[in-house]
């Protein structure tokens, strides 16, 4: 019971170690994407509140 186990942990350290590259690139390139989205949604529809003084009082 306790070997299998023992190689149950060995097998899944191992996939650990392979996979974290490739974890580790995914993260990034999630983080990346969501910051450009971010940017790119304040650029279009500017979040400062100069903006929203200016459109609650154009549309009075």
């Amino acid at each position: 019971m306790s070997s299998e186990v023992t190689a149950l942990l060995r097998t899944l350290r191992r996939l650990a170690v392979v996979t974290a590259p490739l974890w580790t690139l995914w993260l990034v390139t999630v983080v990346t994407a969501m910051l450009r989205t971010l940017r790119t949604f304040n650029r279009h529809y500017g979040c400062s509140s100069e903006n929203v003084v200016q459109n609650s009082t154009s549309n009075n």
